[in-house]
């Protein structure tokens, strides 16, 4: 399940209580192409593939 549908399922359930979410925190070690899913969602990029984030050289 991709972070960003389970951060918008919880948020139509608090929503279902009169609650606002406004916020969330990631505990734990969590793969690159994860949190690309998300930026491709959220930020609505095209095509954003690993080799164009720096960090992803610095590591090698």
């Amino acid at each position: 399940t991709p972070l960003y549908r389970t951060f918008e399922l919880v948020k139509l359930e608090a929503q279902k209580y009169g609650v606002a979410v406004t916020g969330s925190e990631l505990v734990g070690p969590v793969k690159l192409e994860y949190l690309l899913n998300n930026l491709n969602h959220y930020l609505g990029l095209q095509g954003l593939r690993m080799e164009q984030i720096l960090e992803t050289h610095l590591m090698k």
